[in-house]
């Protein structure tokens, strides 16, 4: 096995998470085309000075930066690199989370980010507040990230075998297309673009995305995609439960 050959297994994954997913896998690519163009339209913004200067400002830096991590994310879901892909989308998942809950307590945000003492904020806390019940679903993200469920994506237990005191469980080489882990990536992805792009204006209410009526047309029906996966109408590709869980996260 060398890079040549991981290469090629990527590309047999690719067009196996085409034919699963469909054009919920090709709308990941106009979401991501919509959001790089908002970043284009924050608006004015409050003086840094104050608290809520302080937390757009931090805002903006994330929501810049978040495409391109996300852009790399489903690249590498597509390719069924789901251990990669699941740190950066925990990552993204996390900022958001961060957007979220400073947005509502703008006075902790500067605190938190520069690290002052006894100013930083437990990340449950922050779940617990802006997504009851979420926390826990998140978690598996976590498990992959840290590497506790690298096993999984590394073994086929479905072909293990035993043989007395003896478990094999035969190596996966390569890249290798998995319905449901890549089901779970996929469902966070669409939670959190669909929670980014509906808080945007909301994190920056003097935002000008209204001045370019194309920009503004493609934005509505990015949300509209989005929220059809996520209120189950592509029922092949969602996940109804984690979805819901997510509900207060992502809709105002």
């Amino acid at each position: 096995m060398d890079v040549a050959f991981v290469k090629q297994t990527e590309e047999q994954a690719a067009s196996a998470t085409r034919a699963a997913f469909g054009d919920t896998d090709l709308g990941l690519d106009s979401i991501l085309d919509t959001w790089f163009k908002v970043q284009l339209f924050p608006g004015e913004r409050e003086p840094v000075t104050t608290n809520q200067g302080g937390f757009q400002s931090y805002a903006y830096f994330q929501c810049l930066q978040s495409p391109y991590t996300l852009l790399s994310a489903v690249e590498l879901w597509r390719r069924a690199c789901y251990v990669e892909a699941s740190i950066l989308l925990r990552h993204s998942l996390e900022v958001f989370v961060q957007l979220r809950y400073f947005e509502k307590h703008p006075e902790l945000c500067l605190n938190h980010v520069t690290e002052q003492p006894k100013g930083r904020v437990r990340f449950q806390t922050m779940f617990d507040d802006v997504a009851p019940g979420l926390y826990d679903a998140y978690r598996n993200l976590s498990k992959i990230v840290h590497g506790n469920l690298v096993f999984g994506f590394r073994g086929d237990m479905s072909a293990s075998t035993s043989q007395g005191a003896q478990h094999t469980v035969p190596v996966i080489a390569g890249a290798h297309f998995d319905q449901n882990l890549a089901m779970l990536v996929h469902t966070f992805l669409i939670i959190t673009m669909l929670g980014f792009l509906n808080y945007y204006q909301r994190f920056f209410p003097e935002n000008t995305i209204d001045t370019d009526v194309t920009v503004a047309a493609e934005l509505s029906e990015a949300q509209r995609w989005l929220e059809s996966v996520f209120e189950h109408k592509r029922n092949n590709v969602s996940d109804p439960a984690l979805f819901d869980a997510a509900r207060s996260l992502v809709f105002i």
